[in-house]
């Protein structure tokens, strides 16, 4: 089971902000120098342990305790400070999107996400009744002019849900019968690869090699294919899809965009997307705050490389808010 689902957890709750019982970042709230001492010593210790390349760690962490030992870090006494200083050191030393120093307060958050690639039965009921509001991700679906299907998904909930497969079914069934298919991963910001998954099986025959991971936390490597079978009906593997991206998609829905753009199960339009290929973890770090950080990575068996850093570049490159129409000419053309 892959950890990426953690990055709907964090992320969804971010943009949601308003239906969750989170609080608001901790913004002006005065940080001690014993509690700024103890999140540098936490946040080093867990990429020692955890970070995806040991070697990069390896290679950045004596920048990274320098710069949080000179007088002048030393002197910020603001949390909301602090967080987007630390993060624009690990931005500038990593380079990745999944590491994030974040500052929700850790007990608000489902104690089941925490140090786990599987959330317990009382974080998975929790996360299940958020997703009831966000529609399991699937945001919208219709049928538009021409008899082409529209799917929209804003983000991959955990594949452990049971409210999950009967929203993908009734969004497979409203589309089943069109011409051509749009998928709009546009403001999609991540998720559970392993929902990623089990979407793109509806869209191929058979089952399907998506790529190979290494976990460094495991020391696991695994295969990470589409289910053999899928409940309702597949829409195959025949018919045309576009899927439509943004600079603002991420993660799991750069996941998705790569897998149809590889096996060149479709055309993507709009724009590169944000780079961020690695499944994360979250880590509780400093008493109360959160660290989302990278753990494992995923190879594409066609490529045999990711998007990680670089994004998913676009078949047809045009502004994100002119996407759906770029694919709507196009489908349309279709007889």
């Amino acid at each position: 089971m892959r950890a990426a689902f953690l990055v709907t957890i964090f992320v969804s709750t971010l943009v949601f902000a308003q239906s969750s019982q989170l609080p608001q970042p901790a913004g002006g709230e005065y940080i001690d120098a014993a509690t700024r001492e103890r999140l540098v010593s936490d946040v080093l210790r867990q990429l020692e342990q955890k970070f995806v390349f040991p070697k990069r760690v390896t290679e950045k962490l004596p920048v990274l305790v320098a710069r949080w030992s000179t007088a002048g870090f030393a002197g910020i006494t603001s949390a909301g400070e602090l967080i987007n200083v630390m993060n624009a050191d690990l931005t500038d030393a990593f380079h990745d999107g999944h590491l994030l120093l974040l500052p929700q307060r850790a007990d608000a958050m489902p104690a089941g996400i925490f140090d786990t690639a599987e959330p317990d039965a009382a974080a998975l009921a929790e996360l299940e009744e958020r997703e009831k509001i966000l529609g399991y991700g699937i945001v919208e679906t219709k049928v538009l002019d021409g008899n082409i299907g529209y799917i929209e998904i804003q983000h991959f909930p955990y594949v452990r849900m049971t409210g999950l497969p009967r929203a993908i079914v009734a969004a497979m069934n409203r589309v089943r019968d069109t011409k051509a298919l749009i998928i709009d991963l546009r403001w999609n910001s991540g998720g559970d690869g392993d929902t990623v998954a089990h979407i793109m099986a509806y869209l191929l025959d058979r089952r399907t090699l998506l790529a190979r991971e290494y976990d460094r936390v495991t020391g696991k490597t695994s295969e990470d294919w589409t289910p053999a079978t899928v409940p309702g009906p597949r829409y195959g593997a025949h018919r045309p899809v576009w899927v439509l991206i943004s600079r603002k998609t991420f993660s799991g829905g750069e996941e998705m965009a790569y897998d149809i753009q590889t096996l060149k199960r479709g055309r993507l339009i709009g724009e590169t997307t944000g780079g961020g290929a690695h499944h994360n973890m979250m880590v509780r770090v400093g008493g109360d705050f959160v660290l989302s950080i990278p753990t494992a990575r995923a190879e594409s068996p066609i490529t045999h490389t990711d998007w990680d850093g670089v994004g998913v570049k676009p078949d047809v490159a045009v502004d994100a808010q002119r996407a759906l129409d770029v694919a709507l000419a196009e489908a349309r053309k279709l007889r």
